[in-house]
Formats: structure tokens, C-alpha cells, sequence
């Protein structure tokens, strides 16, 4: 007779599972905490706000132009907003706009300047520098296998959106 095995876990395996679970959550939202405050703490030294970064990061991902509308949907932001976010990158020589034509100035496209190019490579190499100090006080043998996990983490939790 063959014996069944049972998919029901044991009371204290689901309260490990719920521990489990809630540190991880925790852990993630201190992360997100963590980021975002280091983030906006290095901005501040050159008089930016996360948003326009994050669309100057978002022009780089898509070689360093984009049309402001699509701009606007990527970042999930109202046109309004990223044209505001906009005006103060080109104040600052971060990026500039490049209309279509003149009888037709709706079709804007934003560029990323060399400016706003270095900017963002020193922001990244500052945050590569924090994140090796970290990293390495890891035991090397954890360090690539925690990376892995990690990525395939997040990997994993964006199929769930």
C-alpha cells in the first residue's frame, strides 16, 4: 500500500514560513528606505530631486534621447510634471529638447547632455563604491552566490506584477 504524502505543512513550518516572510518584507522595505534616502542625500550635492535623475537614467537606457511623451508614460508621470522635471534638466545643462519641426512644436524630443552624462556616471560610481564597502563584508565564498539569489529574486517578483 502506498503511502500518501501530505502537501498540508506542520503549524510550526507555517509560522517559520510567516516569519520568514514578514523579515524578508521588512528587510526589502528598509532597502527601499536605504536607497532612496542615499539617493536623494548624493542629489542634493548637485541641487537635484530623484524624478529628473531617474528620467535622465531612463534617456541613457534608450541612447540618451526619447520623445517627451514617451518619457512621460515610461516614468508613469502627467506630461505637465515631466515637462516641468524637464525645464529644470535643461536649466541645470543635463538634457535639452529637440523639436520636430518649427510648424509643428509638439514633437519634442529630450536629450541627455554630456553634462548630464558625467552627472550620472559619478552618482553611479558613487553607489558602485558604497555597495562593494558593503559587499565586502560578506564572506567572499556568500558574496557571487547572494547576488545570484538576489537577482533571481527580483526577477521572480516582477513575473508576479
Amino acid at each position: 500500500m502506498a503511502t500518501e504524502i501530505s502537501t498540508v505543512k506542520p503549524k510550526n513550518e507555517l509560522a517559520l514560513d510567516q516569519a520568514l516572510l514578514e523579515s524578508l518584507v521588512g528587510t526589502l522595505r528598509r532597502l527601499m528606505w536605504f536607497e532612496r534616502n542615499w539617493l536623494r542625500q548624493i542629489l542634493a550635492e548637485y541641487d537635484l530631486d530623484i524624478a529628473p535623475f531617474m528620467l535622465l537614467l531612463h534617456l541613457l537606457r534608450h541612447q540618451g534621447m526619447c520623445p517627451i511623451g514617451e518619457l512621460s508614460q515610461a516614468m508613469d508621470l502627467p506630461n505637465a510634471t515631466t515637462t516641468g522635471h524637464v525645464d529644470r534638466l535643461e536649466q541645470k545643462q543635463l538634457a535639452r529638447r529637440e523639436y520636430g519641426n518649427a510648424q509643428d512644436r509638439r514633437q519634442v524630443r529630450v536629450h541627455i547632455t554630456a553634462q548630464g552624462k558625467a552627472l550620472t556616471r559619478r552618482v553611479k560610481e558613487q553607489r558602485l563604491q558604497t555597495v562593494a564597502r558593503a559587499l565586502r563584508r560578506l564572506p567572499a565564498r556568500d558574496r557571487a552566490r547572494f547576488v545570484h539569489l538576489l537577482v533571481k529574486f527580483m526577477d521572480e517578483l516582477e513575473l508576479t506584477q
